[in-house]
Parts: C-alpha cells; sequence; structure tokens
C-alpha cells in the first residue's frame, strides 16, 4: 500500500475501531501516531523514529537512514499537522499498512 499525502487532514480516512482524533496543546509528537488494537480495543500509541523513517523512505522511494528528521514540522493529535518546512509543507500522511499518521514536508 503507498503511504497517502493529504493537502487538507479532513480527508485523512478514520481510525480504526471507536477511536477519536484528538489534538492537545500539551502533548505533541515528532514522529505521528499508530492506531494499535490490544485485547479488542483500539488505542493511539506514539509513533516512532523507525515507523517515520520507514514510512517517509517509502514515500520518497529512498534508505530509512537517509531520511531527513524534521523537528520544526510535528503533531499536536494524530490528525493535526503544525510547524514549518524549509521549502513546501508541512502535511499530514498515512501509512495504511500500519495505520499510522504522522508529517512530512512535501
Amino acid at each position: 500500500m503507498a503511504i497517502e499525502v493529504y493537502r487538507s487532514a479532513d480527508d485523512a480516512p478514520a481510525p480504526p475501531g471507536d477511536l477519536e482524533f484528538f489534538t492537545s496543546r500539551d502533548v505533541l509528537s515528532p514522529f505521528g501516531y499508530k492506531a494499535v488494537e490490544i485485547d479488542g480495543t483500539w488505542f493511539w500509541v506514539p509513533g516512532t523514529e523507525e515507523e517515520y523513517r520507514s514510512s517517509e523512505a517509502e514515500r520518497l522511494g529512498i534508505k530509512p537512514q537517509d531520511v531527513e528528521i524534521r523537528i520544526s514540522c510535528y503533531q499536536t493529535g494524530p490528525k493535526s499537522c503544525v510547524g514549518t518546512c524549509m521549502s513546501g509543507f508541512c502535511r499530514l500522511m498515512f501509512n495504511p499498512a500500519q495505520n499510522f499518521y504522522y508529517c512530512g514536508c512535501t
């Protein structure tokens, strides 16, 4: 499955199960959020640097170790991208194979 990029976060697919999107000024994630099922219940967990690098490498067609980490483009919730990019825009990305929502520069 290809990595999906959204100009508007409102176009992102709904999370699985009964999870809801959230935003918070008190919590941020530089590596995204992943929806995981544990014992039949869905939860949001913070994404890891490895998941971020893997997804961005797939999207960009490069090796994970060549992915640039940009802490100026981050998330305040699974669907909320905030910040700036040197060139382009900070946009919501979605890796459907991993239920992984993250922000990246386009």
